[in-house]
């Protein structure tokens, strides 16, 4: 089944918004969250009620499946069909409008949706290489694998502490790793430094960012991966 997929993954980039699926999907982030409706709404393991978990499957699937259809979508496919957004006028409502910029939308008071409309900075930036992560789902490989050049990492000494962590001066210098449970994490490399540069590896893509104060609180399960260097 890999090797069928890797052969059939560029062709299927072709498709709509399937650009940066060509080098390999990673299929357990991809569909973590629709297995988990899935055993909720088969009764295998209650977290939401019946008819969220229903409703919300049936959603992600069609998105997955690259089966939604924002306007301009339509138009490019019917003629006499206009692209403009249904909500608020835009002349051309395509994905990243209808997910993530559409202000009707945005300004929906729900929780979900206020929740993530931070989201789109990150849409707008990167959305051009990754259409198939911002707009249809599926995870790239690319996007959830260590670099080769991190890999020399697990030959490096390793620092383990456990509830009683040593005071932030007393850290050796460098490279440390969190799980992204939450918590207070120290933001630096080594005394010498006093300056991190932090690599977020999360459900969107990697980016770095220089942290100058002493400490940052990380809320609870929105990284998945940090690696200080």
């Amino acid at each position: 089944m890999d090797s069928y997929n890797i052969l059939q993954l560029p062709r299927a980039s072709l498709h709509y918004d399937g650009l940066g699926i060509q080098f390999g999907i990673d299929f357990d982030s991809t569909l973590q969250v629709l297995r988990a409706l899935r055993r909720n709404r088969d009764g295998k393991e209650k977290r939401w009620a019946d008819d969220f978990a229903s409703s919300r499957s049936a959603a992600l699937e069609t998105i997955l499946t690259g089966a939604s259809w924002p306007q301009a979508r339509i138009a490019s496919c019917f003629n006499g069909e206009s692209a403009a957004c249904l909500l608020c006028g835009h002349p051309f409502a395509d994905a990243l409008h209808t997910y993530y910029l559409c202000p009707v939308v945005n300004a929906f008071d729900d929780d979900n949706v206020q929740d993530t409309n931070d989201l789109a900075i990150d849409a707008v930036s990167h959305a051009d290489t990754y259409p198939c992560m911002y707009f249809r789902g599926p995870m790239p490989t690319a996007c959830t694998q260590l670099p080769d050049e991190h890999l020399k990492f697990y030959d490096s000494y390793l620092y383990t502490y456990d509830l009683n962590a040593p005071p932030i001066d007393q850290w050796p210098s460098g490279d440390y790793f969190g799980d992204g449970g939450g918590g207070r994490i120290p933001p630096y490399v080594g005394v010498e430094s006093g300056l991190l540069l932090l690599l977020i590896v999360c459900s969107s893509l990697a980016y770095t960012l220089p942290l100058l104060v002493s400490f940052k609180r990380l809320p609870e399960q929105k990284l998945p991966l940090l690696m200080f260097y």
